[in-house]
């Protein structure tokens, strides 16, 4: 029996830690300003095979990335100083696989964010078609924020943020699951706001998971939830009630 146990815990902790439901160490050991983070995102290899390039200018404490990677095969990690704002418009696609042999969370990203700044997605994608999150962050002082858009995951959480906030006003978020052995939501965080654009979770996967203690707030006309079945459905906070937050322990 205790050994039946362990199995299964083992087990648990595996599915959370494929989408990051564990808490992370920061990813960098420093913030980064404006300028250096223009500068990390311009000299970025996005690693063998990859074609394109990202840009980034820098106007006040904001950074707005532009430009097109395709085939990226190394995540971009951005540690995101306090009162700093990342724009991006970028379309920035590729394959980054979960990397079991880590030691520190989270390991696997298309995009790696920390800090106590703001990321927002404006335009362009983030695509990641492999298996592991498009954006995870690694930090709950991080504001995660898509106006626009797309954000895309394979076969993991399109975003996923352990203990920050997620706010969807437009665009799209994505996610997906055709793997059997993996767990997938669109959006797993503590707090998850949605005021327009789409949520959507196809094959075998969620649509918002949410941490113990957290709440998620769904408003306005154009948020959609495609369900594992296929079927579409327009969610109002009405129908939220045990619907669509998924929420640790239940």
């Amino acid at each position: 029996m205790q050994m039946k146990s362990r199995r299964l815990l083992s087990a648990l902790l595996a599915v959370m830690m494929a989408c990051g439901l564990l808490a992370a160490m920061p990813l960098t050991a420093s913030a980064s300003d404006a300028g250096q983070l223009s500068d990390q995102i311009i000299g970025f290899d996005p690693g063998p095979g990859s074609n394109g390039t990202l840009f980034a200018t820098v106007s006040g404490n904001t950074v707005t990335v532009t430009g097109t990677v395709i085939g990226a095969t190394k995540p971009l990690s951005l540690n995101i100083n306090a009162g700093v704002t990342v724009h991006w418009s970028a379309d920035y696609s590729g394959s980054v696989d979960e990397d079991n042999t880590a030691t520190v969370m989270p390991s696997h990203a298309l995009i790696r964010l920390s800090g106590t700044g703001a990321f927002v997605v404006v335009g362009g994608s983030i695509v990641n078609n492999g298996r592991s999150s498009a954006v995870f962050c690694g930090t709950p002082t991080l504001s995660v924020q898509v106006d626009g858009g797309l954000v895309s995951a394979a076969n993991r959480c399109a975003i996923s943020c352990h203990d920050s906030a997620v706010t969807v006003t437009g665009g799209t978020v994505r996610g997906a699951r055709t793997l059997p052995t993996v767990a997938a939501f669109a959006i797993s965080a503590h707090t998850v706001t949605v005021d327009g654009g789409m949520v959507e979770a196809t094959g075998a996967c969620y649509g918002i998971y949410i941490y113990d203690g957290g709440a998620v707030t769904v408003s306005g006309r154009e948020m959609f939830v495609r369900q594992a079945e296929g079927q579409s459905r327009l969610w109002s906070e009405e129908a939220l009630n045990g619907i669509l937050p998924h929420r640790a322990g239940t």
